[in-house]
């Protein structure tokens, strides 16, 4: 193989890498961005209602609400607890696999855990197949096999990958350069 066909290989395989952390950020960007949203409608129907002129005791400090996402954004151990009281809470909402691949992304890229990332990635392709940011979750999921030498799922990945997307997708064409085929 010519250096030429090697650096074309390497950069379309950066620009899938690059395109896969893109639509994981705009995944988790929606569900905070859904969150707030959710959470101005219940504060604009709260205003809305009678105030209550009566004066009561108050604690200084209020108790979050379970559904209030963190205050510290930066703190993956917060948010991922947030994320698994949400799948608590409503295990059929229909953010679920936004949800499970979200707590992936906290552990793989903020924490660089690939092995408890693992998991909530299986998760999303084994109960949501159809789901819309599907594709996304597969080479994440590839990257932790990788990471943590679990060649079997990294060859289960792949194929499955294979068997998923047609012939002439990017997702397959990577499935089988991985694997060799």
């Amino acid at each position: 193989m010519s250096n030429y066909t090697k650096n074309i290989s390497f950069s379309s395989y950066l620009l899938f890498i690059g395109a896969v952390i893109l639509i994981t950020l705009g995944i988790i960007g929606a569900i905070w961005g859904k969150t707030s949203s959710v959470e101005a409608l219940e504060a604009q129907k709260t205003t809305s209602k009678t105030l209550n002129t009566t004066p009561t005791l108050t604690a200084d400090k209020e108790e979050p609400s379970v559904n209030e996402p963190p205050k510290d954004l930066n703190n993956p151990d917060q948010l991922i607890e947030h994320y698994r009281s949400q799948l608590e809470q409503n295990p059929q909402n229909p953010d679920t696999p936004a949800y499970l691949s979200a707590i992936g992304n906290l552990y793989k890229i903020k924490k660089m855990d690939c092995a408890n990332a693992i998991p909530y990635y299986e998760r999303v392709i084994i109960d949501y197949p159809n789901w819309e940011g599907i594709k996304s979750i597969y080479p994440e999921l590839a990257s932790c096999y990788e990471e943590v030498n679990d060649y079997k799922g990294k060859i289960w990945i792949h194929e499955e990958m294979m068997k998923r997307f047609p012939e002439d997708s990017q997702e397959y064409l990577f499935a089988k350069t991985a694997l060799g085929l």
